[in-house]
């Protein structure tokens, strides 16, 4: 159940600094050393003498293969909505990290087949030697399948959100071609090349294998299973804003999970088996921490089709997910949403005006017009006697009697002059979550005036290569350097083997 004494304070679940590092540091383990660990014991483990004086553009190619192929299996992996993972990182983090990453996977494995050097010594006899390139029909078959997987999954995945793509088409076919460059590069992988035959590189293929099996298993059969074990109810269904319908479930028996404000729900509809489901943040959370309040917006088939959902109606909740919180030792803190994003912030608010804060907290929330401006909780200020909430449209109504403008950097930071905010403190905590074009701007201005990185989270209605901030091309600096090294990584260990 719900703890709200505790959402904020001493005995909150919020992870430490130092966990966090530590998890950071051994992620970042993971994808420095899965990858290269066919190479490592290729470079270290004597071989046979059939195996032996292949060729360095044929050992590049497999070298290539090999480890963009790993990196597919940890990119599999890292969305499998496991508990450990998210908790200590924030589904930004691990979205941007499987964008980034799948790129370098792809980039590996679309190139290793025009590297070899041996296409003309095909073995007739499906034996492979340092001589032939060792690839039998189905080999090559299921090779060529995984290819094309690969390269369809990646334009589509670029051009998820251009106009004429629906988002749960692309879902289903991101599921499908995943499935395909999986199942197909795995029997690729352990019947092609020279080093297919060596019974510990077939074990770790088989182990990686076996991970992408349980993360299906955990996403597809266990996880609705837990789901039809909390079974929820529509209770209510109102307009909340333009576009905007606030829903009310409750659970028939036990809650699913121990919510905290900010976080996040996929919710599905009518069946726990059904594969459509979409996140939905919290807006608002009962005392008692079962009823939840989420904010919907028309935006594709199904959040249209929410918008005539009728009261009793059965849902069936996957969370709770997120780290979008306010954490323990922050001060002062400024909050900043943009309509729909408004969501989580609300969830926030609320909890801020049960435990009576006392900290230093600016929250502004911006909307295109009046009508689309999601309203803020009532907030007992005897209470929350430091807590300032500013509300801000671009096309006022005669009766706005609110503040007029964009949310842009320029007035977050104007608007932190105004309250006193002191946004050189080492404690400072700056919360985001809207558009890309009001991140962009606010995390530019922010570091420009000296804010540290890390004080600000940011969550995002879409994840893009593009996003145009320095946070953003601090995170493409880093995957790029890493990228990198872990090519240098493949051709000294290739130049390293025999």
């Amino acid at each position: 159940m719900c703890q709200p004494e505790n959402a904020f304070g001493p005995r909150s679940k919020h992870p430490s600094k130092r966990m966090r590092a530590i998890l950071k540091l051994l992620l970042i383990a993971c994808y420095a050393l899965v990858p290269l660990v066919p190479l490592i014991g290729l470079a270290l483990v004597d071989m046979p003498a059939t195996h032996l004086g292949r060729p360095i553009p044929d050992r590049l190619a497999s070298g290539l293969a090999m480890t963009g192929f790993a990196l597919v299996f940890l990119e599999y992996m890292v969305l499998s909505r496991l508990p450990l993972l998210d908790r200590f990182f924030d589904c930004g983090q691990i979205m941007r990290v499987h964008q980034l990453f799948a790129r370098t996977a792809c980039g590996f494995l679309i190139a290793h087949p025009f590297l070899y050097s041996l296409w003309g010594s095909v073995s007739a006899t499906g034996t492979p030697g340092p001589a032939t390139l060792g690839i039998t029909g189905g080999s090559l078959l299921t090779g060529a399948v995984a290819w094309i997987a690969l390269l369809a999954l990646v334009l589509l995945a670029i051009r998820r959100h251009e106009p004429g793509h629906e988002y749960d088409h692309w879902r289903r076919w991101h599921m499908i071609l995943a499935i395909a460059v999986i199942g197909a590069g795995v029997h690729h992988t352990l019947h092609a090349g020279l080093y297919a035959s060596l019974p510990w590189l077939r074990a770790y293929w088989w182990c990686l294998f076996a991970l992408a099996i349980g993360v299906n298993v955990w996403l597809y059969l266990v996880s609705p299973w837990r789901q039809s074990h909390h079974p929820y109810r529509l209770m209510s269904h109102q307009r909340s804003a333009n576009r905007i319908c606030a829903i009310t479930l409750v659970p028939e028996h036990d809650p699913a999970g121990s919510p905290r404000p900010g976080q996040f729900y996929w919710i599905k509809r009518a069946s726990p088996w059904a594969y459509h489901d979409h996140p939905f943040s919290v807006a608002s959370i009962a005392p008692d921490g079962r009823s939840l309040t989420f904010l919907i917006k028309q935006a594709g088939d199904f959040t249209q089709a929410l918008q005539t959902a009728v009261c009793g109606e059965l849902f069936f909740l996957d969370g709770p997910y997120g780290s979008f919180q306010i954490a323990p030792t922050s001060e002062p803190v400024v909050m900043i949403a943009g309509g729909i994003g408004a969501a989580p912030i609300l969830s926030l608010l609320q909890e801020c005006d049960r435990r009576g804060e006392q900290r230093r907290i600016l929250v502004l929330l911006a909307a295109q017009t009046a009508d689309d401006m999601v309203h803020p909780p009532e907030i007992d200020r005897t209470r929350c006697p430091h807590l300032v909430i500013e509300m801000l449209v671009e096309e006022p109504t005669a009766q706005w009697q609110h503040g007029v403008g964009r949310c842009d950097g320029d007035h977050v930071l104007s608007a932190c002059t105004r309250h006193g905010i002191d946004i050189m403190s080492p404690q400072l905590q700056v919360m985001i979550c809207g558009p890309a074009v009001m991140a962009d701007s606010v995390e530019t201005a922010l570091t420009r005036a000296g804010v540290a990185p890390d004080a600000i989270h940011t969550e995002r209605y879409r994840h893009e290569l593009g996003e145009d901030s320095p946070i953003a091309r601090r995170s493409v600096r880093h995957w790029l350097l890493s990228s990198l090294a872990m090519l240098g990584a493949v051709l000294a260990l290739v130049f390293a083997m025999r």
